[in-house]
């Protein structure tokens, strides 16, 4: 599935660190849901309902904590050149909410720069999205939720679905405390010395001295694309129901040590119900976090 009005690039940097950004060729209304403790953002506030923002140009999802939240003025430029915006009596203004996560614990401690946002501008396209260890997914890790752990590493993923007209597509960058499930079975996150998962919920729920209770280095961020016609207050209201997506395919889902952020996005015409949209907003969310990591290795 792709959306015409949706592109997608990524750069990749040395050290363990990249930046993804979704444009749309127009603007398009958009909500978000803050359902993490530890976010990382620039320009999401004006999105809050009653303020005067309902539309942009781009979102970016990019590695390298707050030091890369500043990248996305590469972003702003390179739609700018396109002239795509929000008109202001001096010039084109295009609106770029971003978001982080933190990647700075594996490799080097590097991050993204605006040059490395206008590349991943350059690069994006509405034919095959590129997932797994790309662009901001390429520092993601994930299973960090165990002192005797060795986490696995995370990714950038897209899930999508279509129901007659209607499409709803969610792209995850994950990068979380706990293990990712697939029907109930660990297919990524804590392992031991010889490979085996060791289940963080497991710990946790037995008062073991190995779970960890403060790690404040996690995120996973997803952005939801629909074709439906809604309004901020629907989009909103969608972000929260993709929560519900989290919790499927993450155990433990939504610490106080991850800094979760849903935007939703409306990019089309098509008449639809919000809980419709919402419904299948939560299971695209957790098709995208699978996604994420279907190539996931242990690292070290």
């Amino acid at each position: 599935m792709h959306f015409e009005n949706l592109l997608i690039g990524h750069k990749s940097l040395a050290g363990n660190t990249g930046i993804s950004v979704l444009l749309f060729t127009q603007r398009v209304v958009c909500a978000y849901h803050l359902c993490g403790s530890a976010p990382g953002t620039r320009d999401v506030v004006p999105l809050n309902l009653g303020n005067s923002v309902e539309e942009i140009d781009a979102l970016v999802f990019t590695g390298g904590s707050a030091y890369g939240l500043g990248a996305s003025t590469g972003v702003m430029e390179y739609q700018q050149e396109q002239g795509r915006g929000l008109a202001t009596p001096g010039r084109i203004v295009p609106i770029v909410p971003t978001a982080c996560i933190f990647d700075l614990a594996y490799g080097e401690p590097v991050y993204p720069a605006a040059q490395d946002a206008y590349d991943a501008c350059k690069a994006a396209t509405n034919s095959e999205y590129a997932r797994g260890r790309v662009g901001v997914g390429i520092g993601a890790t994930v299973g960090k939720g165990l002192e005797n752990g060795r986490p696995m590493t995370g990714g950038f993923g897209v899930g999508h679905i279509q129901t007659g007209e209607l499409k709803v597509l969610a792209c995850a960058a994950v990068n979380a405390f706990g293990d990712v499930r697939e029907n109930g079975k660990i297919i990524a996150g804590a392992v031991d010395a010889h490979g085996r998962f060791l289940n963080i919920e497991q710990h946790l729920l037995r008062g073991s001295a190995e779970a960890r209770t403060s790690l404040p280095q996690n995120t996973t961020l997803v952005a939801v694309v629909t074709n439906a016609a809604l309004n901020q207050e629907a989009l909103f209201i969608v972000a929260k129901m993709a929560t519900a997506g989290f919790a499927r395919a993450l155990s433990p889902a939504l610490s106080p040590w991850d800094g979760d952020l849903v935007f939703s996005v409306s990019a089309g015409q098509v008449r639809s119900d919000v809980t419709l949209v919402g419904t299948i907003a939560a299971e695209a969310t957790r098709l995208a976090i699978l996604d994420a990591v279907r190539e996931s290795q242990i690292i070290g």
